[in-house]
């Protein structure tokens, strides 16, 4: 219900601000990451994530960004560990991270709109729903049987703060290429800052 009210609210808001500034930017990346580890090979991580994000330019330097992610992570083990005291090896275990972030705040530009090299600070508030999965396969040892195991899934809903630079290089009149590192940490910790950046590519377009 909560994340229901969320988006109702992020999207009127752009709805029927969009039309109230003379200037908007839109931008979107994709990122992904596979990573194989492990003696064999046998285990490995992936990792998406899409952004997208909206700029209403109060003034020409100044203007508040809108934002929403959706990354999603899963990490596969294929691992052969005996159980103790029962006739059962564990041989695999996964699991899954989806995290839906909306986020509103100040951007800060540093360069006109015209300018060819254009960086930009942004700092705001973001809301994270978090929603968390996992599972093992076990096999029975004396007839090779396999039992899939699921534990319940877990959701958290966390009030964080974000932080982007960006440098965008322009293409042509409208169109730029983006590349941007993005914090994004509990409000209540904010020694996490340096612990969960990202980094990304991706295009804006003035309208």
């Amino acid at each position: 219900m909560e994340r229901k009210l969320f988006i109702t609210i992020f999207f009127t808001f752009l709805i029927y601000s969009s039309s109230a500034f003379a200037l908007m930017e839109l931008s979107g990346s994709f990122s992904y990451d596979r990573t194989v580890y492990g003696t064999k090979r046998q285990n490995k991580s992936i990792d998406r994530t899409w952004a997208g994000t909206i700029a209403l330019f109060l003034y020409n330097y100044t203007a508040i960004e809108l934002n929403y992610s959706y990354n999603d992570e899963i990490i596969t083990e294929n691992e052969i560990i005996p159980v103790d005291g029962f006739n059962l090896n564990l041989i695999s275990t996964q699991s899954k991270v989806h995290n839906e972030v909306f986020g509103v705040g100040i951007r800060q530009v540093f360069t006109g709109k015209n300018a060819t090299i254009k960086p930009s600070l942004s700092l705001g508030y973001a809301k994270q729903f978090i929603t968390s999965t996992s599972s093992a396969t076990y096999q029975d040892t004396s007839n090779s049987d396999l039992f899939l195991f699921h534990a319940d899934p877990s959701k958290l809903r966390v009030d964080s703060v974000f932080g982007t630079f960006s440098l965008q290089i322009r293409i042509s009149g409208r169109l730029s290429l983006k590349g941007s590192v993005n914090t994004l940490f509990p409000a209540s910790d904010i020694n996490q800052a340096k612990d969960n950046l990202k980094y990304s590519v991706g295009f804006s377009w003035y309208l």
